[in-house]
């Protein structure tokens, strides 16, 4: 059986990807002009933050995580593409309310060359940023009939858990 989807223009695929999953979380997230998804209690938080990236196309993952005690910001690229070290730069900057910000990139390559190339430009700039990495690739699923399939059930427990040391008031370090 084939499978069917209803996608109004490709173009515009993941500009309502996000715009849906805003509208039915609009107590938790917001979504920016810049395709930002942010805990709405991000404004308030005196704490360390929690920004990730990744592509789009396997939600609620990333950007599902966002709310109170998991991720402030996600980065969302295109369907299955990162977004650019920019957006990350920017959402940095946005979650920065002076204890340090957590940028979780997970091990795709995309993902890692913005994740790289968005440190090196936060550092010069002085902020102070943590990157860690997630290995969800380690929880593959077996192989059927040539698929590599991934999983993100690895980057679950990390988002849980640091989203909790972060609202214990827990240092970056």
């Amino acid at each position: 059986m084939k499978m069917k989807k209803f996608i109004n223009k490709p173009e515009n695929l993941t500009q309502e990807l996000l715009e849906g999953l805003a509208l039915s979380n609009q107590e938790l997230i917001e979504l920016t002009d810049h395709k930002l998804v942010v805990n709405k209690k991000l404004k308030d938080a005196s704490r360390v933050t929690i920004v990730t990236l990744g592509g789009t196309g396997h939600e609620p993952a990333l950007s599902g995580f966002v709310g109170e005690g998991m991720v402030d910001i996600s980065v969302p690229g295109d369907i299955f593409a990162a977004p650019g070290p920019k957006s990350c730069i920017e959402a940095i900057k946005m979650a920065d309310k002076g204890k340090g910000v957590l940028f979780v990139v997970l091990n795709h390559d995309g993902d890692m060359i913005s994740g790289n190339i968005t440190m090196k430009s936060v550092k010069k700039e002085g902020l102070n940023v943590k990157k860690i990495v997630t290995q969800e690739d380690i929880s593959n699923a077996p192989r059927e009939r040539g698929e590599d399939r991934r999983g993100l059930v690895g980057c679950v427990p990390l988002y849980k858990i640091v989203g909790a040391a972060a609202a214990e008031g827990k240092s970056l370090e």
